[in-house]
């Protein structure tokens, strides 16, 4: 999968972006018949103690996003106990290396937890006023959240986390938030894409060389935008019509400019859409009778898991994030 963002801890993305909106879904009680087995599928991966397994033990990157996805659909309950499993180890999923190599806490991975908390409605449990706390305590002079390599990252963790933010209470004209907001518009290209870091990730890189632009960074920074009401603000009308001009024939969007067709840009970035009021299935994102709903749906495997792409084997990113969007945008 394409940069080294997807086996990052914000691994969804996503984004992902959409906490209030998942929030509001949390009580659904029908769903599309791909949601329905896309869920099926995410929570049997899920163990009696609430967590998700990887190779080695718990994945706490799985666990997260799979609390997410779930928080919007009829096993909100799992949503639930996942988002418990995660209040009792947020030591080992915000910082699992204790502090080793001055990397210090995911601001991230906190991020998730307070949209986590949101959706689950576990915020007392989850004690968000002290990860709100943590978080802002991880910011840089500069603006930007974390003292991790923001290379393959940056504005995309730095939307999510604005997002996570201003969706829990925090007011947008604080010294924070005008900081973070400010490094965060330095990152916009001038296509009106965005890149993780214009200093570390040029604008003009090449897609091969996993450098520019990209949709992933693009519209988890538009979420983070769209949160301190600059949706309709220059920077965001021309990061829009960047995801119109670089959607793909599929209806759906690859990581970068000219990549083909994937299910997780397209998942997240219809999230993200759907999360600013930005409806992915009008006619502005058809192409032809293809739709970003449409475009996604043809990513599920017979077992109810979805394909990052055509040819691969189900895995828990791309139906984490497919579901999650699905359940927003489907019934």
């Amino acid at each position: 999968m394409n940069k080294i963002i997807r086996s990052l801890s914000v691994a969804v993305a996503a984004t992902l972006a959409i906490g209030a909106s998942a929030a509001s879904a949390s009580i659904k009680t029908k769903q599309s018949v791909p949601v329905s087995k896309g869920t099926a599928w995410l929570s049997a991966n899920v163990q009696p103690n609430g967590s998700v397994l990887g190779t080695a033990g718990v994945n706490f990157d799985n666990t997260a996003q799979t609390a997410l996805a779930l928080s919007g659909t009829t096993d909100a309950k799992v949503a639930h106990e996942i988002a418990l499993y995660l209040s009792r180890h947020v030591s080992q999923y915000v910082n699992p290396t204790n502090g080793a190599a001055s990397s210090g806490d995911d601001p991230a991975a906190l991020a998730m937890l307070v949209k986590i908390a949101e959706a689950t409605k576990t915020t007392s449990q989850m004690h968000v006023s002290t990860l709100i706390f943590k978080i802002l305590q991880t910011q840089q002079s500069t603006g930007l959240f974390g003292v991790q390599d923001p290379t393959y990252n940056g504005a995309y963790r730095q939307g999510l986390i604005i997002s996570a933010l201003r969706g829990a209470g925090v007011k947008s004209n604080t010294a924070a938030m005008t900081k973070a907001t400010n490094w965060l518009l330095a990152q916009q290209c001038p296509s009106g894409g965005f890149s993780e870091d214009a200093a570390l990730d040029p604008c003009n890189g090449l897609a091969s060389n996993y450098q520019g632009p990209d949709s992933n960074a693009t519209a988890l920074a538009l979420d983070g935008l769209a949160s301190v009401g600059l949706l309709n603000s220059s920077a965001g009308k021309h990061a829009i019509t960047w995801l119109k001009n670089t959607e793909t024939a599929q209806a759906g969007w690859g990581f970068y400019v000219g990549n083909n067709t994937d299910s997780n840009s397209t998942a997240i970035v219809a999230g993200a859409l759907h999360a600013m009021g930005v409806s992915p299935s009008s006619s502005a994102f058809a192409k032809g009778k293809a739709t970003p709903v449409t475009c996604l749906e043809r990513y599920q495997a017979a077992n109810g898991g979805f394909v990052y792409q055509a040819g691969l084997s189900p895995d828990q990113i791309s139906t984490q994030e497919a579901v999650r969007t699905l359940s927003m945008l489907t019934k």
